[in-house]
Parts: structure tokens; C-alpha cells; sequence
């Protein structure tokens, strides 16, 4: 099961590269597609945070939750394209490593940026995501590293 959890996250669109993210949740009919497409991978009542990054201090409930949450980060940039770099198999949890290429708002010039992810999979459904500034906090969080 744990390989098959590893493909349900890995397989989300934002991991792509090549989308920007922005576009796509300022367009509401970009954002009512990529709504539709991701809700089946999710739980009901999946859980979403930022633990520790600027405004992350909320857990958002259910899809729009999920949405809302990721609405509200890309708020801050002009353009948001991510590219995942490594996937960690944690059993239930997936820790997703990428690098971020984005322009804030406001700005022309590109900033590169790093993060990680950690996913919480559920019966074949993604029942939590979290939102880390770098790759260390991101493995501590699911004990791999102190």
C-alpha cells in the first residue's frame, strides 16, 4: 500500500513543473477544474496547514479547506511553479521534497525557492497535507530527523 501512496501524491498537478500556479486559481474556471480533478485523491474532511511559515497557523478542513489554503499562499506571487526533486515513502506519510521557481508580486525578478510537504494517506485518499519552509523541518515532522 505504501508505493500506491506514494503515486496518489506524487501524481498531484501542482508537481508538474511546468504549471504555474497562479493562473490557475485566479481563473475560475481553471480553479473549478483543478478543484474537481484533485477532489477524488482527498478525503472529506482532509486537513491542511502551513505549520510554522508566515500566515500557516490555520488547519483548513475539507477540499475547499485545502483550496483555500493554497488561494491564499499564492495571494503573495505573480507566478508559482514547483518541481518535484524527492519523494520520502513514510508508510502512511509521504514527505514530497521540490524546488519552487516564483515572482512576487510586484516584482519581475524570479526567486528560487525550496520546501517540503508532508502528506498523510488514509484508505488510498490524502486525509492530511502540510506545508514546510524546507526539507529538515518537513522530516522532523515525521520523526526522521531531530
Amino acid at each position: 500500500m505504501s508505493q500506491e501512496n506514494v503515486e496518489i501524491v506524487v501524481g498531484l498537478p501542482f508537481y508538474a513543473g511546468d504549471v504555474d500556479a497562479v493562473p490557475v486559481v485566479r481563473d475560475p474556471e481553471l480553479y473549478a477544474a483543478w478543484v474537481e480533478a484533485v477532489t477524488p485523491l482527498f478525503h472529506q474532511d482532509v486537513a491542511s496547514a502551513f505549520p510554522g511559515l508566515l500566515g500557516g497557523g490555520e488547519t483548513h478542513t475539507g477540499i475547499e479547506g485545502f483550496a483555500t489554503a493554497w488561494v491564499n499562499w499564492l495571494s503573495a506571487w505573480a507566478s508559482y511553479r514547483i518541481s518535484l526533486t524527492e519523494s520520502i515513502d513514510c508508510d502512511d506519510q509521504i514527505v514530497t521534497c521540490y524546488d519552487v521557481l516564483a515572482v512576487p508580486k510586484g516584482s519581475t525578478g524570479e526567486v528560487k525557492l525550496s520546501g517540503a510537504d508532508v502528506w498523510t494517506v488514509r484508505d488510498g485518499k490524502i486525509a492530511r497535507w502540510e506545508g514546510y519552509g524546507s526539507r529538515a523541518k518537513a522530516l522532523k515532522a515525521v520523526g526522521l530527523e531531530e
